[in-house]
């Protein structure tokens, strides 16, 4: 699920689990701006996992090959780099963000992508507030690099 824009957005649903991304940021919700309210929302069981790095080819009169760097796993249910995120009575728990392995050529390889933010992913241009219990319930989640629980800024309420 993705979200851009302007309109508010409400979330139905009581459980967003069991989502996998093979691609740069979460498995569950993406949000790029707009308004976006999560209340009393599980978010369990996700993961943010990216494939190895591409093998790249270039001919400049002679044959050579360069390694891809591995992409980068962020916020296993939530990625948001955008708009104004506002999180109540959420439990962000058991989820996983992992990068991918830099690809490989004989003796060369491309270093791997990092996994940040296996709860919840936070680009330092979104607005997110958390409450109390939110900010308790992200936990036990797991990652390859850094911030197991959360990566970026956010506000209490």
């Amino acid at each position: 699920m993705s979200h851009s824009g302007n309109p508010s957005t409400a979330c139905a649903v009581d459980t967003l689990s069991g989502n996998a991304a093979r691609v740069n940021g979460s498995a569950s919700y993406r949000a790029y701006g707009g308004t976006l309210t999560l209340n009393a929302i599980d978010l369990p069981s996700n993961t943010a996992l990216v494939d190895s790095g591409a093998l790249e080819f270039h001919d400049w009169g002679k044959s050579s090959a360069n390694t891809g760097y591995g992409g980068n796993g962020l916020g296993g249910p939530l990625y948001i780099s955008g708009g104004s995120v506002t999180l109540t009575g959420d439990t962000v728990s058991g989820n996983e963000a992992f990068g991918g392995p830099g690809g490989s050529y004989h003796f060369s390889a491309g270093s791997p992508g990092i996994g940040e933010g296996g709860g919840l992913y936070i680009v330092p241009t979104a607005a997110v507030i958390l409450d109390t219990a939110t900010l308790d319930a992200i936990l036990n989640n797991i990652v390859a690099s850094s911030d197991p629980n959360r990566h970026g800024p956010y506000s209490l309420s």
